[in-house]
């Protein structure tokens, strides 16, 4: 692995980022050759100057705006996946994915503000780049890993988390959101010990994603934002537009290929055992009742 690309999306992040950079540029020292794409939109902080001054102080990192984007995009999943597909675009007409080795994807919060230990991480890779037909490689975090909608994994998680509450919601509408979410989220909650085996998945992220070219040369894969959802309830059922998490469509088309990815147990991000004891980690039961656009 010589040449990457690290790209993520922020808005409203100013207070993570001089965290986030350092660990960008600790990622950056495992490469000969990097660039980093930020994307930005609609921030209210001090997110713009924050990247503006990252961009003029190292080397090859590039920062472009979309004022107005949250506007003409509403709906947060689609606008996200239009941001990913733009730094997709970036790369193909900056010579594409034969010019590269590893896409690095990652989110630009908290989730990737607490320092990584870099030669846990220079071992995962390591690992996944020994490893035949590996396209992806994910984080894990320190306790209960957190990112079950953009999970697919047969056992763990094999459908949207979310969507599946909504479902049940349907046949059971005497429910509560927190009966809800303690019936279907909370079964599929789990801890991926760090000295376990890496764990295969169909779909993860985990707030950080490595990526080998080769395979999104091979695949071309996509981000998407929403899809139609068959919703059955009392009535009969209806047709939402759903929004789903922009990552499984990605991932998704790389596993249908023959790709391998996996949760790399080691490769950690973040340290949820400490946000969950100061009670930070439970998602808002209603979250599901957020996501049908129609």
């Amino acid at each position: 692995m010589r040449r990457a690309l690290i790209t993520g999306c922020v808005r409203d992040s100013g207070r993570h980022l001089p965290a986030l950079f350092r660990n960008i540029e600790l990622l950056r020292s495992l490469f000969e050759q990097t660039d980093v794409l930020l994307l930005e939109n609609d921030s209210c902080d001090d997110s713009v100057a924050a990247i503006r001054a990252y961009a003029a102080e190292a080397q090859a990192v590039h920062a472009i705006g979309f004022p107005g984007l949250a506007e003409q995009i509403p709906i947060k999943t689609v606008r996200l996946a239009h941001l990913r597909n733009t730094a997709l675009a970036w790369q193909q007409q900056r010579g594409g994915w034969s010019d590269l080795d590893v896409l690095v994807v990652l989110d630009c919060d908290s989730v990737n503000a607490d320092p990584w230990d870099l030669p846990s991480c220079a071992e995962a890779l390591r690992w996944w780049w020994q490893q035949p037909d590996g396209a992806g490689l994910f984080a894990n975090q320190d306790g209960p890993y957190y990112d079950l909608w953009a999970l697919r994994h047969p056992q763990q998680c094999p459908d949207d988390v979310w969507a599946a509450i909504a479902q049940l919601h349907g046949q059971h509408p005497d429910m509560t959101d927190l009966q809800l979410l303690e019936a279907v989220y909370t079964p599929r909650q789990f801890v991926l010990d760090s000295a376990a085996a890496p764990l295969e998945v169909e779909s993860a992220f985990g707030g950080l994603g490595f990526y080998r070219a080769s395979w999104l040369q091979r695949v071309q894969p996509r981000y998407c934002g929403e899809q139609p959802l068959a919703w059955d309830g009392p009535e009969g059922r209806r047709w939402w537009r759903w929004q789903c998490c922009e990552h499984v469509s990605f991932n998704q088309a790389l596993s249908c290929a023959g790709a391998k990815l996996w949760i790399h147990p080691s490769l950690i991000n973040w340290n949820t055992r400490r946000l969950q004891q100061q009670g930070g980690l439970r998602p808002n039961p209603s979250g599901w009742r957020h996501l049908p656009v129609c």
